[in-house]
């Protein structure tokens, strides 16, 4: 039966009496003695107090400054306008390269964000992800929704009900389709336009 230990911290070696028990600890007892274990628990309550202290004082500061700013901004709303307008045409050319570029690097998320766009502009309900078009392409199988030719060479994502005749922008009113097929079918009503292609009477 162990009778004395040597807590680390200090270097002392005391009766094992003097250390907490310890269920997770194979000797049964905690490595520092009571006395050191006293000791750090203090320090840590302190750092965590003067830590707690200073963010409590950070967010009162955050809280005025953001006041301080808010009051400056109205102050020079036209000042500040004028600046943004300045930097924009500045910058313009060098905005719309990085737009075109990021449009080629990520094809998916850039068709995406201007279908959504175009979706807002006719006041559509609904949205829709990259992932959601991923999942729909896999759904039919990589094949045209109209005529069912393999979408190898490419394909466009189309509103089963088209934008200006009411349709959403959800993932329920979207199909993939063939250039040819997309092209085809236009805002029709796809009941007529599958009329049209010979598979609806």
């Amino acid at each position: 039966m162990v009778v004395s230990k040597t807590c680390p911290s200090c270097g002392d070696t005391k009766p094992i009496s003097e250390f907490y028990r310890e269920k997770r600890n194979p000797a049964g007892f905690r490595c520092r003695c009571k006395k050191c274990t006293l000791r750090d628990n203090r320090l840590i309550t302190a750092r965590n107090y003067t830590t707690t202290k200073r963010r409590d004082l950070y967010q009162k500061y955050l809280a005025t400054h953001k006041k301080g700013m808010a009051r400056w901004r109205a102050a020079k709303r036209d000042e500040i306008n004028k600046h943004g307008r300045d930097k924009y045409h500045e910058n313009l050319e060098a905005q719309r390269q990085r737009t075109r570029n990021y449009g080629r690097l990520n094809p998916g998320k850039s068709a995406q964000r201007e279908r959504n766009y175009r979706a807002r502009k006719h006041q559509s309900e609904g949205t829709h992800s990259e992932a959601d078009i991923k999942d729909i392409f896999r759904l039919q199988k990589g094949r045209c929704a109209a005529c069912k030719d393999a979408l190898s060479v490419g394909f466009h994502v189309d509103h089963v009900t088209a934008l200006i005749n009411g349709g959403g922008n959800s993932r329920d009113n979207l199909q993939i389709l063939c250039p040819t097929c997309n092209f085809a079918k236009g805002p029709r009503d796809p009941i007529v336009f599958m009329q049209r292609l010979g598979f609806l009477l």
